[in-house]
């Protein structure tokens, strides 16, 4: 089965760089929103959602939730992660 090519925004770029930049360190939507707004740039919550999940799906990043009532933190685990999880795999 094929995986559907993913169609790349400047938002979903931007979002990438952001979490990027943060390599090693747990951010929530909150957290990612405030800063996109404080540099001028037009991201809705449900594209970070969205995009995020996407992410965790990849194993691009790791989503952690403390208890039900807490906002998810999210870490970003990079295309290294993925390759070396791929060559423990062979």
């Amino acid at each position: 089965m094929s995986e559907k090519a993913q169609y790349r925004t400047r938002q979903i770029t931007e979002l990438e760089n952001y979490l990027c930049s943060m390599e090693g360190k747990h951010v929530t939507v909150s957290d990612i929103c405030k800063y996109f707004k404080s540099q001028g740039i037009s991201i809705g919550t449900t594209t970070v959602y969205r995009q995020l999940d996407r992410m965790v799906e990849q194993g691009l990043v790791a989503k952690y939730v403390v208890d039900g009532t807490s906002s998810a933190c999210f870490e970003y685990l990079g295309y290294a992660f993925i390759a070396n999880a791929r060559s423990v795999e062979r």
